[in-house]
């Protein structure tokens, strides 16, 4: 999940889209109460964590750590009435220019990996599986080559399993994340990835910029479900399932590519349904048989989203809950206004006000 919607600027961009619009309105994020909101969403359907893009203040690099976009965790998840019913993992997003992503295995070991152990693995509701908790990267050559090349990146994988063995932890699940290029490109990121000692790949989205599409901007779905499926069954094991429903990075200016497509909810319960298959047939009780990632909650920006919105409603949801859950208890798709609550707007209303007062 992206935690940028903080704040009314962010949505600026998304208003003449109104497709895109959260169920919940143009929202406040860091408000607990909308937080409280996310967590039902996630759980009515059957989804127990998010894997929170976590980034570090600019120029932050080699100092003790000051975080970036926290106020989903800190503001919101933290304070949160159901927040410990929830898990979430984070995903250093170590490749945003606006963000410091550089390091090196002092900075890793000195700091990064303290203030992740002291502030969140130990959290009741942080994802730990088998004792282990689970710590996502997202561009892994870049930390490579932050850290010097592959065997030493290999030996300060070392000493961060071992620094969560000192911390009481029987260790940590570490991922490494790729989903850019041709096949042989692929190949040698999830080769990487092993060399350095990691425990699985995982894609932040599929397939689009695997070269799937060559170049057809608007593939049609049943074109988007195959590609997704012929990844699943190709990429370098262990790899954790990514479902994906769409890209369309028109609001952002066609960040990347201006490839556009997007799955209907019946399309997405294919997909979800394809992606079971695969899971059932495994025999495996690894990590990667174990987590299924879906592919985006909400980042209305680049297009994938499965946050429920004013197009599809809960629709992308409920293909999830009819597929992957089992003897789940009934449930109401219910939004704010049906009991009384909201609207979470304000700081996007604060906003219009003084546009308006500008004009």
């Amino acid at each position: 999940m992206c935690p940028i919607w903080r704040g009314g600027s962010p949505w600026k961009r998304i208003l003449k889209y109104s497709d895109r619009e959260p169920v919940l309105g143009w929202y406040d994020e860091g408000n607990p109460e909308v937080t409280d909101w996310e967590i039902k969403f996630a759980l009515d359907h059957g989804i127990s964590f998010f894997l929170v893009c976590w980034y570090r203040q600019i120029d932050n690099f080699g100092k003790p750590v000051k975080p970036a976009l926290e106020h989903w965790l800190r503001d919101g998840l933290f304070h949160s009435r159901y927040g410990n019913d929830f898990k979430f993992a984070i995903n250093f997003e170590n490749d945003n220019r606006h963000y410091a992503g550089q390091t090196s295995e002092n900075d890793l070991l000195q700091n990064l990996l303290p203030f992740w152990i002291e502030n969140y693995f130990r959290r009741t509701n942080y994802l730990v599986l088998d004792g282990k908790p689970v710590l996502a990267i997202y561009n892994v050559k870049k930390l490579v080559q932050n850290l010097g090349g592959e065997a030493r990146a290999k030996a300060a994988i070392s000493k961060l399993r071992a620094a969560c063995l000192q911390a009481g932890f029987k260790g940590v699940y570490l991922f490494g994340q790729y989903c850019w290029g041709n096949p042989d490109e692929l190949s040698e990121q999830a080769g990487q990835i092993q060399r350095v000692g990691m425990d699985a790949g995982w894609s932040y989205h599929l397939p689009t910029f695997t070269g799937a599409f060559a170049n057809d901007q608007h593939p049609s779905g049943t074109q988007a479900i195959a590609a997704q499926d012929y990844l699943w069954r190709t990429l370098p094991s262990p790899h954790l399932l990514t479902l994906s429903m769409g890209w369309d990075s028109e609001p952002w200016g066609f960040s990347l590519t201006q490839t556009q497509w997007r799955l209907t909810p019946v399309e997405f319960k294919e997909l979800c349904q394809r992606a079971k298959s695969i899971l059932d047939e495994r025999k495996s009780d690894g990590i990667a048989n174990r987590i299924v990632l879906f592919d985006n909650w909400n980042e209305f920006g680049e297009g994938h989203y499965i946050f429920p919105t004013r197009q599809y409603g809960f629709g992308y949801l409920d293909a999830v809950r009819e597929v992957f859950t089992t003897n789940a208890p009934p449930h109401v798709d219910l939004v704010p206004q049906d009991v009384g609550l909201g609207p979470y707007d304000s700081a996007y209303r604060t906003l219009l006000r003084q546009g308006n007062d500008n004009n």
